[in-house]
Order: C-alpha cells, then sequence, then structure tokens
C-alpha cells in the first residue's frame, strides 16, 4: 500500500494539505480503496484527519504570484473530524475559495470512494457491504475540461492557531510543533473514461429526482 503522513495541515477555502494527483480531460470514474489511520492506532486522535479523492481546478501560481479567491475543488474523504470518537465522511464543494461541506457516518477501516464527472454533473460514491451508493450530487460548470484528479490527506487543523487567519503563511510554512495523527493507506486507485449515450443530458444527473439506481447503471463503478 501507498502511506501517507501529512504534518499539520488541512484542505478547506485557501489552505492547501498534500495533493497526489494526475491530470484528466473529459469525463472520467475514479476511484480509490483507502484507511485513514492513527499513526499508533485504527483511528486518528487528532481532529479533521481524513484522506481521499480530489477534483481540482489547476493553477499555475507560486508564492509569488498566488492571488486569494480562487481555488475551485470538490472531494469526497473519511477518517474523523470534529469528533475523534465518530468516523465520518466528508465531502465538501469550494467555489472561488467558499467552502461548503457535508459530514455523515462512515465505518473505520478500509472503505471504497470514488468521484465520477460527466460534463457538469460531479457524482460522490462511496462503497460498503459490497454495494456501491451515491453519497452526493455536485452541480460545477465552472471546472474546465481538464482537471486535477487524485489523492488528498490531512490532519490536526487545530494546531494550525493564528495561521487559520493567513493561508498564505499557512501554505508555504511546515507546521512540525502541531499533533499530527493520520497514517492514510491506499490500497489502489483506479480511472476509466466515461461517455454519455446519445441524447442524453449529464446535467440531469444532479436532479435527486434521477432515481440513485439510475446513476449507477450509468456509471458502473
Amino acid at each position: 500500500v501507498l502511506e501517507i503522513e501529512p504534518w499539520t495541515s488541512g484542505w478547506y477555502a485557501e489552505f492547501h494539505a498534500p495533493f497526489l494527483h494526475r491530470e484528466v480531460s473529459g469525463d472520467f470514474l475514479v476511484t480509490a480503496r483507502i484507511a485513514a489511520n492513527g499513526l499508533d492506532g485504527e483511528t486518528p486522535t487528532s481532529t479533521w484527519s481524513l484522506a481521499g479523492l480530489m477534483v481540482r481546478e489547476p493553477r499555475a501560481v507560486t508564492p509569488a504570484t498566488w492571488e486569494p479567491r480562487a481555488e475551485n475543488w470538490l472531494f469526497i474523504t473519511t477518517g474523523v473530524a470534529d469528533r475523534i470518537d465518530v468516523p465520518v465522511y466528508e465531502s465538501k464543494t469550494t467555489v472561488n475559495s467558499r467552502s461548503n461541506l457535508k459530514l455523515r457516518p462512515a465505518p473505520t477501516g478500509w472503505v471504497e470512494v470514488g468521484i465520477a464527472r460527466l460534463g457538469p454533473s460531479f457524482i460522490l460514491l462511496v462503497r460498503e457491504d459490497g454495494r456501491w451508493r451515491v453519497h452526493e450530487r455536485f452541480f460545477r460548470s465552472d471546472l474546465p475540461r481538464t482537471v486535477q484528479v487524485g489523492l488528498v490527506a490531512y490532519t490536526d487543523w487545530d494546531s494550525a492557531g493564528e495561521l487559520q487567519s493567513d493561508p498564505h503563511r499557512f501554505n508555504t510554512t511546515v507546521m512540525k510543533n502541531g499533533k499530527p495523527d493520520l497514517k492514510a493507506r491506499v490500497d489502489w486507485v483506479r480511472y476509466k473514461p466515461l461517455r454519455m449515450a446519445p441524447g442524453q443530458d449529464p446535467r440531469a444527473l444532479t436532479d435527486h429526482a434521477v432515481p440513485e439506481a439510475d446513476v449507477l447503471a450509468l456509471l458502473d463503478p
């Protein structure tokens, strides 16, 4: 397995954490089998310690040319959030550096997660007990045809202190005095292209009136 052990970090608004990615153009499905463990136990002991999959708009910037209000991405992760005794999935969408998140219960240990893109529609998936289900649906017509797709991992946001109000310093500082506690373990990551059938409107996939079974049949995860 691939193991990722980040320092104090966080993916939120304009704040960055580790991101291992490739560029993908067009419609796709990416899936991964991931476990968000602690460094010495099954679950992390620091809040906001999660790992999963992200889709992000590329940015050709350096620390010197960075500008605020330009982050655009979405993800699905697993681990612990504000309570270390409650494993969760975190789904988050960020538009022009404004983030909105949802937390829902998750099992401990290994889970499978996925993100499908069909045009402006992004479907977040989880697999439990051998069955895929739709976790969240996002309509993101702002994201370009070519995006960054890959693995994220972050931990110990609460130790960032005063840097939580300064994303530029946060993103250019290695914070070694916190209490990071995440060993993200990745068994595999798989990509495959997707294609809509002639006459189908990909925008309809984010309509919750479209049954989950129809969405899964189209994606064939």
